[in-house]
C-alpha cells in the first residue's frame, strides 16, 4: 500500500460519496481519513455506515476477548464543495475548518 510506502498516515477522500472508502482506510487500515463531499445527505448516510460497521467490528472484538475498537478510527467528514482552483492553503483550512 502506498501509504505504508510512504509512511503517511493521513488521507483526504475528496468526493467521498457515503465514505465506502474511507471506511476500508479507516477500520481496515487503521488510518486517519478525512472525507470531503459537497452533499450533506451523502454524509449523513456514511455516518450511518460507520455506526454500523463499528458496531459489528466491537461486537467481533468482545466476543474474541480483546480490547474495543476506538472513536479515533473513525472518518471524519467534511460537508464543503470544493472549487477545481482552490490553492492548497484554502483547501487545507476548508478540511481542517469544516470537519463534522
Amino acid at each position: 500500500m502506498l501509504c505504508k510506502a510512504s509512511a503517511c498516515s493521513n488521507v483526504v477522500d475528496v468526493g467521498s460519496g457515503q465514505g465506502h472508502l474511507s471506511r476500508l482506510l479507516a477500520f481496515g487500515y487503521g488510518l486517519h481519513v478525512t472525507s470531503v463531499e459537497a452533499d450533506s445527505s451523502h454524509v449523513t448516510g456514511a455516518r450511518r455506515f460507520d455506526s454500523e460497521v463499528k458496531r459489528g467490528i466491537n461486537k467481533e472484538i468482545q466476543n474474541k476477548g480483546l480490547q474495543v475498537l476506538h472513536a479515533k478510527l473513525e472518518p471524519k467528514y467534511v460537508a464543503q464543495r470544493i472549487a477545481a482552483n482552490i490553492s492548497r492553503d484554502d483547501f487545507t483550512s476548508k478540511v481542517i475548518g469544516h470537519q463534522v
